[in-house]
């Protein structure tokens, strides 16, 4: 495709890690991508800071990866 062909595929699920789980993180985008799902790992330094920018950006799926992969759907 061209440049001028190419269209970006929306961001569906903005993926936010707990402490310490930053690699799981990195690893569940991956499997999102596997998937055919868009997805963006979150740089925010607080959950609450990544629910705001999610909303900013109309992303209504957030992943929250800790011990587990928490869903919050928007």
């Amino acid at each position: 495709l061209s440049a001028k062909d190419h269209k970006l595929r929306p961001i569906s699920v903005l993926v936010y890690s707990e402490p310490e789980y930053q690699m799981a993180a990195l690893e569940h985008v991956e499997s999102l991508a596997d998937q055919g799902i868009v997805s963006e790992y979150s740089l925010a330094d607080t959950q609450g800071e990544a629910v705001f920018y999610a909303g900013e950006k109309g992303i209504t799926r957030i992943d929250l990866v800790g011990e587990t992969v928490k869903i919050i759907n928007r």
